[in-house]
């Protein structure tokens, strides 16, 4: 029988104008910070070329403001994130980061530039209260691939908190923690070095028994990342580009547990998962499907709808780049968040 469903009217807001299209990650929406018991949110936007629109108080009030924040030449933005009260982190695909400071009452938006990469352009930056410059290898080939902040409400409960930050680089996860007296990179991690790999070896072995893994062979790259309180989720693809040989499939795919402490120094990986890629050519996941990590409540019924559903889409013998299947849920003991699911899709 048919049940009556609560619809709500859907109302349009008009981002900025983009040279390129826009993706989910560039828009954020959160609750207004001014703990209204209303439903009212925040909306955030950001076109590739650094121009940000924000609507304050949405659907309470239309009013929008504008800003452009000055990107250095060739960076465009990639992500923006929630890190109230705060702000929004904004970043670039080359791993600038930008703090925009939203005055919820007076409508305004205000902007500073938190870190950058290029140490020639650190004294040129202006508005700057604090920079961070982390020397490594490789920096004028850094690729952000994604940026996450811990659960904080946004809202008035939040004032006066501390706010966590994961910046995901292709091979590389930097976690940062904001609060009132400013802001400090925690710690870094590098998803090549001899822990991760070891971590990641043990479960290639143990899924391809008598297979030959060398640790050096091994070239880890990040998809997507999430934050369950101190844990930071890490979803990454795997090759083994090693000589010798292996049954090793040419790409794996793991979620990576990991605790990034204050100092920056150690690293603890908390675990590694091979997420099976069920009936999928591991080719065809490296060239037309996207990995990602989604958040579900902790509910069987909405596990088993969206698994159902999803099964349903996905047969081995389509070619449609736009389906979308399941590879794997993780239950409360893996993410250690009793509230949450951890879900890998591919799109």
């Amino acid at each position: 029988p048919a049940t009556k469903q609560n619809t709500r009217p859907t109302r349009a807001v008009s981002l900025p104008a983009s040279p390129v299209p826009y993706t989910p990650a560039q828009v954020c929406v959160f609750p207004c910070p001014l703990g209204s018991t209303e439903e009212v949110w925040t909306v955030l936007a950001a076109s590739s070329n650094g121009h940000v629109r924000c609507w304050p108080q949405w659907p309470k009030s239309s009013v929008s403001c504008d800003i452009q924040v000055e990107l250095p030449a060739g960076h465009h933005c990639v992500a923006v994130v929630d890190c109230m009260p705060h702000g929004c982190i904004l970043g670039t695909q080359k791993g600038d980061l930008f703090l925009l400071n939203i005055a919820t009452e007076s409508s305004t938006l205000t902007w500073r530039t938190l870190y950058t990469r290029n140490s020639a352009l650190a004294g040129l930056r202006r508005r700057v209260s604090s920079l961070f410059f982390i020397a490594s290898a490789g920096e004028d080939s850094y690729n952000l691939t994604a940026i996450a902040s811990d659960h904080g409400t946004g809202g008035a409960d939040d004032l006066g908190a501390d706010r966590d930050l994961v910046v995901l680089g292709e091979s590389s996860v930097e976690k940062w923690r904001l609060s009132p007296s400013g802001e400090k990179l925690v710690g870094t991690v590098d998803l090549n070095s001899l822990p991760v790999k070891q971590a990641i070896a043990e479960q290639l072995v143990d899924a391809y028994p008598g297979s030959n893994v060398s640790f050096d062979g091994l070239d880890v790259c990040a998809k997507d990342v999430l934050m369950e309180k101190e844990t930071v989720f890490v979803l990454a693809t795997v090759v083994d580009r090693s000589t010798v040989a292996s049954s090793v499939k040419a790409q794996e795919l793991f979620l990576l547990g990991l605790a990034v402490v204050d100092g920056g120094e150690d690293e603890h990986v908390l675990f590694a998962r091979k997420v099976p890629l069920t009936n999928l050519d591991p080719l065809r996941v490296s060239t037309a499907w996207q990995p990602h990590l989604v958040r579900l409540p902790s509910s069987s019924a909405v596990e088993l709808a969206v698994s159902s559903v999803f099964a349903d889409r996905h047969s081995e013998s389509s070619n449609s780049k736009n389906l979308v299947a399941v590879q794997s849920m993780f239950d409360r003991e893996q993410t250690g968040d009793p509230d949450s699911r951890l879900l890998v899709v591919l799109m």
